[in-house]
């Protein structure tokens, strides 16, 4: 029951808030490839961020409130955390690429290189979360149906 309340509160806007930062993140980073960084693009990118933070405190915030002990509530809980920390992470890159850019720095090919693989490494991560977090959820969600 309190799993069932949590997906409807919060579950589904945990996985369109994940969506909405990728997209968004996703935007920033193409169109900054294309022109300048302005400063504009520079406080998108603290303005994700924040955003960001604020769900996952939001997020834990209400899955400690639920208090469940089950394992697999748990490791959903672990999971959601760690996919959000990865986020956060993915845009820290981010940011730190827009502000090297908003200076003027150019970046070798080689550290482009080495973020681009820093960057699809996250993402494959976060994936990978993404469908440990749904095993977990349907999992709490079949064993609840059955009681």
């Amino acid at each position: 029951m309190l799993l069932k309340q949590f997906n409807e509160t919060l579950g589904q806007e945990f996985h369109a808030n994940a969506r909405n930062t990728r997209l968004k993140t996703d935007s920033l980073i193409k169109n900054s490839a294309e022109r300048e960084v302005t400063k504009q693009d520079m406080e998108l990118a603290s303005q994700y961020m924040n955003e960001l933070k604020g769900n996952l405190d939001k997020m834990v915030l209400e899955l400690n409130n639920l208090k469940l002990k089950h394992p697999l509530a748990l490791d959903l809980r672990e999971d959601l955390n760690e996919m959000y920390h990865l986020m956060y992470k993915m845009l820290e890159i981010v940011n730190n690429a827009l502000y090297l850019k908003y200076q003027g720095i150019e970046l070798s090919k080689e550290r482009k290189k080495e973020m681009d693989n820093e960057m699809a490494s996250i993402k494959q991560q976060i994936q990978n979360k993404m469908s440990a977090v749904k095993y977990s959820a349907e999992e709490l969600a079949r064993e609840a149906n059955t009681k």
